[in-house]
């Protein structure tokens, strides 16, 4: 279902995340809420929603990829006392 919404898209930028990468960023649980809006919205507004997060599915894939870089190189705190 999610595939054939995507396959509606007029863009053909080559520099966009792949159908199967997009997947993968959203998970089993993306895609269950985009079949859930399917169903309960209607085909439509449901393609415009997966075409609009795929094209900005690379900006997610940078921005978890910087997140995880500033979560790494956090240091522990030191002499830290509670009161």
């Amino acid at each position: 279902m999610i595939a054939d919404y995507l396959d509606t898209d007029p863009d053909n930028n080559p520099n966009r995340i792949s159908t199967e990468q997009f997947f993968r960023v959203l998970g089993k649980d993306g895609l269950f809420v985009l079949q859930q809006m399917g169903l309960n919205l209607g085909d439509i507004p449901a393609s415009y929603l997966c075409i609009a997060m795929r094209n900005v599915g690379e900006h997610w894939i940078e921005e978890n990829q910087d997140h995880n870089i500033i979560v790494d190189e956090k240091q522990p705190l030191k002499n830290f006392k509670s009161v």
